[in-house]
């Protein structure tokens, strides 16, 4: 009978040991398992305060970039108000004398000009090259467009489509077909055309539209003026 009951103890101290480490690894589990769930919630929140702080650093970076272009246009609306006032030209006023525009509103004046006498004008969406062809040379970049509007039918004329000559270069009266080749492309044509008149006239000295008309650039008496006509009226399109 001791017997027995010395086994029985000891078989419940075995199953009291049993049950004290079976719950002790449970609780150790649970433990783990809050602390896992704990160090996640702590990763989470950092990263969502990581995220936090670089969504408010790329808000401050677009409200400063949205400031720039802000004052970028502020800047060219001024300049572009300051150029419509002043954008006048006279046979005797300096063509290098330019004035503060870009390409867009070059072609603003283009499309302007074109739309309803020279819808399949090639001088379409090339107002860069005006821009690119004034700052290499100092000539007024509307001044050039003016030029090339007379003197290639706005765009349209055979030398301007074949030849790329937009100014008249070379194309005398008695042999328009000595005109010049002026380059590969439209905008090729422009810068070249404009760096020829820079180094045959506003160079030597000719550097309005009257001592032009003087020394030679064209014979119709109504040159100068015509082109003068069509810089002013360049103001309605801007």
């Amino acid at each position: 009978m001791n017997f027995i009951k010395n086994n029985f103890d000891k078989i419940c101290i075995l199953v009291l040991c049993i049950v004290i480490v079976t719950f002790g690894i449970s609780i150790h589990s649970r433990i783990e398992a809050f602390d896992k769930r704990v160090t996640n919630l702590e990763q989470r929140i950092q990263n969502n305060h990581d995220a936090e702080v670089k969504l408010l650093k790329q808000l401050e970076e677009l409200n400063e970039r949205t400031k720039q272009i802000k004052i970028s246009q502020e800047k060219h609306k001024k300049a572009l108000e300051e150029a419509k006032e002043g954008l006048s030209i006279y046979s005797d006023l300096d063509a290098g004398e330019k004035v503060s525009l870009n390409a867009d509103d070059m072609n603003r004046i283009i499309d302007g000009w074109t739309s309803h006498i020279a819808e399949d004008s090639i001088l379409r969406g090339h107002g860069e090259a005006f821009i690119v062809a004034s700052r290499e040379t100092g000539l007024d970049p509307v001044y050039l467009l003016a030029h090339a509007i007379i003197e290639s039918g706005s765009g349209t004329s055979y030398l301007a489509r074949t030849r790329y000559n937009f100014f008249g270069i070379n194309a005398v009266d008695t042999n328009p077909d000595l005109a010049y080749t002026m380059g590969d492309g439209v905008d090729q044509g422009i810068i070249a055309g404009a760096y020829w008149i820079k180094s045959n006239f506003y160079d030597n000295g000719y550097t309005s539209l009257y001592e032009m008309a003087n020394g030679g650039y064209a014979t119709s008496p109504r040159w100068a003026s015509d082109i003068a006509s069509v810089y002013n009226d360049a103001i309605n399109y801007l």
